[in-house]
């Protein structure tokens, strides 16, 4: 189960696993999903950041865009 309320979740091929599919199909407005393996079809409509592999530079280029964007709770 996903808290309710604005919402980050990160993911690693999600469209390879359908329990997490699932589970991103479940969550409310205001999630946004930050896809670090390959990104892939899904069946829901949340806003993704597609990063294409875990690095920490990556890291840091998806902390800024998520500040800008107002996620600096």
């Amino acid at each position: 189960d996903l808290p309710d309320g604005p919402l980050v979740v990160q993911v690693r091929d999600a469209h390879r696993q359908p329990d997490v599919q699932a589970t991103l199909a479940a969550a409310g407005s205001g999630t946004v999903v930050v896809e670090w393996g390959w990104p892939g079809r899904r069946t829901d409509d949340l806003p993704t950041i597609h990063a294409r592999g875990w690095s920490q530079p990556g890291a840091v280029a998806v902390t800024d865009v998520l500040r800008k964007a107002g996620w600096d709770r």
